[in-house]
């Protein structure tokens, strides 16, 4: 006969359900002669589902990088779960060879290619932005989300609108052009060196509180046709296309509306996670016979639902990414967080609503049980990638149902 064993206190959430049922219709399908097949030896088997909950689990903040990444976010508006954000783009053309041959006259336009898979705002409103001359340089490997890139001074060059559209062509002030084409043309030595020093870049400032849109940098450029003489035969025009030599963006967010204490919001720049502790050694767990060990993290999604209807009729927020496991030192979280330290994924499953983060593996090899004390636990919303995703999780201080848990299933035999 094979039976659950519940070890937690606590009412158990339906997945224990779910999977218990499954893992027994799986048993008694493939029963033979008394004997369970393939993991499963002996008559006495028992299969055994602990839930364990998390405790302890604190919003932990991580100033991340924003620069010369796939994407760049640049916009601003009210998020009635998530505050009120304006992020402000910084992009610095590339100083390509000089080639003589080619007729660089006043004329430059900067094309900017939107990644439209993450619409975040009022797709029906219309998001004005203004291109500004930078007053200082920025290096983009350094900037970080909420550093304050001086901006307010400088000339506009020039300004555009973007309304459901994937890409926008912004035609560049002549001034603007002029000092651009000073360094193109240069020659010497210290032609890049003089170029990285003192030309500062253009930051795209938002006008208006609609959207936050996502611009793809590698496919972004700025585009200058030649310049026709007046004396030249030559009837058709060559283009220069520059791509862009440095990216970044910074973001604002002010006026984060308070959550209930069970909840913890989460976004994909790195601004919070979700730090926790927990001791996976299989002492800890209590048995050897682990056939599956999970993490599971429930989503709030009834404080996502409703504050996007607050946000309007026609507001979306970008969909969904998974969330990141990591392990870390609390004392070099910027300089250690990325794939090297990345210990699992969790999937979204819409069935129970939660995340799911399978370490199987992990608890089976014992990779945790050399955690140093500075060690911890950290969750992480999305990738930062350069567009602004955010989510809503439970944590340990929620209803028993939705607290974080570590699922252990394991089988008992008469002989353990």
């Amino acid at each position: 006969m094979y039976r659950l064993i519940k070890k937690a206190s606590g009412k158990a959430p339906s997945i224990l359900i779910i999977l218990a049922s499954m893992l027994m219709l799986q048993v008694a399908g493939c029963s033979d002669s008394g004997s369970v097949g393939g993991g499963l030896p002996g008559t006495g088997s028992q299969i055994v589902v602990d839930s364990i909950d998390i405790s302890g689990t604190q919003v932990q903040p991580l100033p991340a990088f924003s620069g010369n990444l796939q994407f760049l976010s640049t916009g601003s508006l009210q998020d009635p779960l998530f505050g009120n954000l304006t992020a402000t783009g910084l992009v610095k053309p590339t100083l390509p060879p000089l080639v003589e041959e080619f007729n660089f006259g006043t004329d430059m336009t900067l094309r900017l290619v939107f990644n439209t898979d993450v619409p975040y705002g009022d797709t029906l409103a219309t998001q004005r932005y203004n291109i500004v001359e930078l007053n200082e340089v920025f290096r983009g490997n350094a900037v970080r989300l909420n550093d304050k890139i001086e901006k307010s001074t400088g000339p506009v060059v020039g300004s555009f609108t973007v309304q459901n559209q994937d890409s926008v062509d912004i035609e560049l002030s002549e001034d603007w052009v002029c000092s651009y084409r000073d360094f193109y043309i240069a020659t010497g030595e210290d032609r890049q060196m003089m170029y990285s020093r003192n030309f500062f870049g253009l930051a795209v400032v938002p006008q208006n509180q609609a959207q936050v849109i996502s611009i793809n940098e590698r496919a972004s450029r700025f585009i200058v046709p030649e310049e026709i003489l007046e004396d030249s035969e030559e009837s058709e025009r060559d283009t220069l296309n520059i791509g862009i030599f440095e990216s970044a963006y910074t973001l604002d967010r002010s006026n984060t509306q308070p959550v209930d204490e069970g909840t913890s919001l989460l976004y994909s720049t790195f601004e919070q996670m979700l730090e926790f502790d927990f001791d996976f050694s299989l002492e800890n767990l209590g048995t050897q016979n682990i056939s599956r060990a999970e993490l599971v993290i429930f989503r709030d999604n009834l404080a996502l639902n409703q504050s996007l209807t607050q946000l309007g009729e026609s507001a979306v927020r970008p969909p969904g990414g998974n969330l990141q496991l990591f392990l870390l030192d609390e004392n070099e979280l910027v300089a250690s967080i990325g794939p090297n330290t990345l210990v699992a994924t969790g999937i979204y499953e819409p069935e129970d609503e939660a995340y799911h983060f399978n370490l199987t593996d992990a608890v089976r090899t014992r990779f945790f049980s050399n955690i140093e004390p500075d060690q911890s636990f950290y969750i992480a919303f999305g990738q930062v990638n350069g567009t602004i995703r955010s989510t809503a999780l439970f944590n340990s201080q929620a209803a028993p149902e939705n607290r974080p848990k570590v699922i252990i299933t394991s089988v008992n035999t008469e002989n353990n």
